[in-house]
């Protein structure tokens, strides 16, 4: 009774089924328009699919920037950063803080999890600023601010703006007011910058001898300046019929009008300013300078925010650049030095063929099988049909179209065809045995549905562990397993309605020997015949040898797991996107004057590569050098940039006084590593026993095997002079420490002494000694501080000078200090084996309890990844036999 029953009910589900695949067949018109609105519904997606490399998968990430010109790091790393950092630490959904000090400022990154709204993360972090404000110090210049930031950082487009007849100051001021100002207004920009800004400024520099002979100390003619130039609201007149505004000449704009300013009188007569200092028209900073292909340049790149679309938010850069070249002076000009929508265009252009390449292949396919035409021409109308419908649904998502997403599309290829050749050889088996087409159609179509919906659901079930998958690796896998199930289901719905439909109207039943005169047809039946009988030989073989087979069987498996345990694992493959990244570390100490000379030399010898097609560098004020070098187009070039970059490392080892380091750009960058693409991070809380053990890793990392370009991100401590006071000698002479700071901040750190406002810009009036009094620490004696009764006391009547060194940067990561180590790998060794070495490498030198290691951005994720992989690949097998049992029973 049981099997009659299980029989009825089996008889039953069958007879819905065809119902509802007869729906399809007899109502063709119906059918035919849901396929056409599904074509319609998947070009329009094509349309509106945003174009981009890879899927989206930056992590929500702050940087907050706080500036105190001329403090150290160590005053930038304890007085600025620190109380920052201890509001920032309780921000909600914060993943990673770290902060960057050097001379003059600080750069604070906030990365939170993917999960958290960007916008949510900004407005806490402002309300953790404000907090701070309170314990931050009072002469700020500006409070600190933040801004929403790329996580990979590298600029999207960079221009270069060049001139034969302007000074870079005068082209930065036409392109910071005419360009970078209304590129951060386009959507999709995080950031626009000039990378090597020439800001017009008035430079004021001291002379201490002049200052000693007249009883004035630079403290006096900073008090000066700041009486002397202002810009405040002076009110209005009111009477009778008018109002009369109110105007003063209060405000001095350039350097001929401070050359006037009294700073005091003595014998009877003013003391100008130009008396006692060289007041020059200059720019804001010295030290900062850029090139383009050797010729002087104002650099611009721009970043995009969370979220944009790389090609659609060049394309409108590109669109209001062609506009806003026309405001700018005859004698400026453009180039484009980088951009990285056409890279992402090209790489998507060669998918796309191959996409089309594989449609083309497996319809060929088909018909050397089926040897119909009509059964040929069903799946080459559903398979677009079903790969349209997926890109629709995509756009829908907010997916992109880019490599990963187009892989999926060429992928689905080989599971969508499937459907349609189920369906197509069912209904062909049932006019073979003399039904109708029509009857075929339906017959044929009903008797698959369950064959149809099992297929679907075991293929989409393997790729279920991957939407569990955290981090970068899922973010970036989801939408290409989105992708594939979006297609192979689409594809299920396509063949229980529109092919059984099509069957039913363009196939017909052929007899056996009716195309026995075609020699073609005759070579085809041949050898489909041949395949078949070696097909029946190997299974027959295969059901007899049972024992042999499950031995096979087993070895398969055991073939699988060495392999598994044995293969180079990786994060990302190298990516040949023709731009190449370099900086160049000079030794502490070493001047703006001779770092020039230096980058020239590394320029010149990059750009004689014959695979080099522009060279951008500038210096920055932290006296380094950038560098960005584009390649020419991959056509044209006979090297990879792998290969270049090793050619450029060689061939750069010869120049003196300077470290080269160079990567290539990753499409994916989690964290800005520093000079090379990985970094291995050394955290402690005691910073003597942290600066004690980064050089020994340093040292140890670079005689790994396989490791390159090993270096400390922060560079080696560098020469300084410590003051060292004599507290009761200078209490004596009515002199107090904040005058002392306040006469050093005035003397050598480039100090803003005014701000000259504009009706589009603000400058500076900045003040120092002239240069010829920065050379060493003997200029302490020519200072002069004046005491509590106005008496001009030199500074070496309570003070000594002692040498010594300080560090240039201080790192911190959360909240304590660290030490990173970038690195780069060379060609053949995986970042699987270059981690293990590293972590054998922990093991074998011991380190002390208080001292933290761990990796950070690529080499971080791929560690993540790797320890859930095994679990995945394991979760996927068991859903898929879940599945199948609960199907079939």
């Amino acid at each position: 009774p049981a099997a009659i029953l299980a029989g009825g009910g089996c008889q039953h589900g069958l007879a819905v089924m065809s119902a509802i695949v007869a729906v399809f067949v007899q109502r063709r018109v119906a059918t035919l328009l849901l396929a056409l609105g599904l074509f319609v519904f998947g070009v329009t997606g094509w349309v509106l699919l945003p174009v981009a490399a890879l899927p989206e998968v930056e992590y929500p990430t702050l940087n907050v920037f706080a500036n105190l010109p001329g403090a150290s790091p160590e005053i930038v790393a304890t007085a600025l950063a620190a109380p920052l950092e201890r509001q920032l630490a309780v921000v909600p959904g914060l993943e990673s803080m770290k902060s960057y000090n050097s001379e003059g400022g600080a750069n604070i990154q906030l990365r939170f999890a993917l999960g958290r709204s960007i916008d949510g993360a900004a407005a806490d972090v402002q309300a953790a600023i404000n907090n701070a404000a309170g314990d931050l110090p009072h002469d700020l210049p500006t409070p600190p601010n933040f801004f929403k930031n790329n996580p990979a950082n590298r600029p999207i487009i960079v221009l270069a703006f060049t001139s034969d007849i302007m000074p870079t100051s005068k082209i930065n001021h036409y392109v910071d007011e005419l360009v970078v100002r209304r590129l951060r207004s386009l959507p999709g920009i995080s950031q626009a910058f000039n990378a090597d800004e020439q800001k017009y400024a008035v430079r004021i520099e001291l002379n201490p001898l002049a200052l000693a002979a007249r009883d004035l100390s630079p403290e006096d003619v900073r008090q000066a300046i700041t009486r002397t130039t202002m810009n405040r609201p002076k009110g209005k007149l009111i009477g009778g019929e008018t109002a009369t505004a109110i105007d003063a000449n209060d405000q001095l704009v350039d350097a001929d009008s401070f050359k006037q300013v009294v700073v005091a009188f003595r014998n009877g007569g003013p003391v100008r300013l130009s008396d006692v200092a060289e007041v020059t028209d200059g720019v804001e900073e010295e030290h900062t300078f850029g090139w383009f292909n050797g010729r002087p340049a104002i650099v611009v790149g721009a970043t995009k925010s969370l979220g944009a679309n790389v090609v659609a938010t060049v394309d409108g850069i590109r669109n209001s650049i062609d506009q806003m070249r026309q405001s700018l002076p005859p004698g400026i000009h453009l180039d484009y030095v980088s951009d990285r929508a056409e890279v992402i265009r090209a790489s998507l252009g060669d998918v796309e063929w191959t996409l089309a390449m594989t449609v083309g292949l497996v319809v060929m396919v088909i018909f050397l099988f089926l040897r119909r035409l009509w059964a040929t021409l069903i799946p080459s109308i559903t398979i677009p049909l079903s790969l349209l419908g997926t890109l629709g649904v995509m756009s829908l998502l907010g997916y992109s179209l880019d490599n990963l997403s187009l892989m999926a599309l060429t992928i689905a290829v080989g599971f969508v065809v499937d459907d349609a050749i189920v369906v197509i050889e069912n209904i062909v088996r049932h006019l073979e045995e003399g039904e109708t087409p029509m009857q075929a159609a339906i017959k044929g179509g009903g008797q698959v549905v369950f064959t149809i919906l099992s297929m679907t659901l075991s293929l989409v079930a393997v790729f279920i562990p991957i939407f569990f998958m955290d981090g970068v690796v899922g973010r970036l896998f989801r939408e290409f397993a989105a992708t594939v199930s979006i297609a192979i289901m689409i594809s299920a719905l396509i063949a229980l309605s529109i092919t059984p439909m099509l069957g039913g109207w363009l196939l017909r039943h052929k007899p056996a020997g009716e195309t026995a005169d075609s020699r073609l047809a005759a070579l085809a039946e041949r050898g489909y015949q041949y395949v078949f009988e070696a097909y029946r030989v190997s299974v027959t073989w295969v059901l007899r040898h049972h024992t042999l087979t499950f031995i096979g069987f087993l070895g398969t498996m055991a073939v699988t797991a060495a392999l598994y345990t044995t293969i180079p694992k990786g994060f990302l493959p190298d990516q040949d996107n023709g731009r190449l990244f370099g900086s160049a570390i000079v030794p502490p100490g070493t001047t703006f004057e001779e770092i020039r000379p230096i980058l020239m030399q590394i320029r010149e010898i990059v750009q004689a590569d014959p695979d080099v097609a522009a060279v951008t560098n500038y210096i920055n004020p932290d006296i380094s050098g950038f560098f960005m070098i584009v390649l020419k187009p991959r056509t044209v070039r006979h090297t990879t940039a792998q290969q270049v970059l090793a050619r450029l490392r060689t061939a750069t080892k010869a120049v003196q006084g300077a470290q080269f380091f160079m990567q290539t750009e990753p499409e994916i960058t989690i964290s800005d590593p520093g000079r090379a693409e990985y970094l291995y991070t050394l955290i402690d809380a005691d910073r003597a026993e942290l600066e004690k053990w980064a050089p020994i890793f340093e040292q140890r990392m670079k005689q790994l095997p396989g490791l390159v370009d090993v270096s400390l991100n922060n560079q080696p401590s560098g020469p300084s002079s410590h003051i060292s006071v004599n507290r009761e000698l200078a209490s004596r002479l009515g002199i107090d420490l904040q005058a002392l700071d306040d006469v050093l901040y005035d003397s050598f750190g480039a100090r803003r002494v005014a701000e000259i406002f504009t009706d589009s810009l603000q400058y500076y009036a900045i003040m120092e000694v002239a240069k010829q009094y920065q050379t060493d620490a003997s200029s302490f004696d020519l200072i002069r501080i004046g005491n509590k009764d106005g008496k001009q006391i030199p500074l070496s009547a309570f003070a000594h000078i002692e040498p010594g060194t300080s560090p240039l940067a201080i790192t911190h990561s959360g909240q304590f200090p660290s030490e990173g180590i970038s690195f780069n790998m060379a060609p053949g060794l995986s970042l699987g084996e270059a981690v293990q070495r590293i972590h054998a490498l922990e093991r074998e030198i011991g380190r002390p309890p208080g001292l933290q290691a761990n990796f950070e951005g690529a080499a971080k994720e791929f560690e993540s990844s790797l320890s859930t992989q095994i679990w995945l690949v394991a979760a996927a097998i068991l859903v898929v036999y879940i599945v199948l049992g609960i199907l079939y029973e």
